[in-house]
């Protein structure tokens, strides 16, 4: 069986940044008949200054986040 993912690039571009920042990718993938979603933070982000929580749900630190008992993040 075939399992699609895709990937989601979520950028920061505030007004003072001079250019766009990767915050982390959000990952949805079609599994048991619905999305399941994961989010992770792009390691760069966060050792910037201006990293900060996207989401109660998704903690400051490295590798994938799932959300809990819901689909996705409130976030997104």
């Amino acid at each position: 069986m075939s399992q699609s993912k895709t990937d989601i690039y979520v950028y920061a571009h505030w007004q003072e940044m001079q250019e766009p920042k990767l915050i982390g990718v959000l990952s949805a993938q079609q599994a048991k008949g619905k999305k399941a979603f994961n989010f992770e933070y792009d390691i760069n982000w966060l050792k910037t200054e201006q990293k900060f929580l996207l989401d109660p749900n998704i903690q400051l630190y490295g590798g994938p986040q799932y959300p809990n008992q819901k689909e996705n993040f409130g976030i997104f």
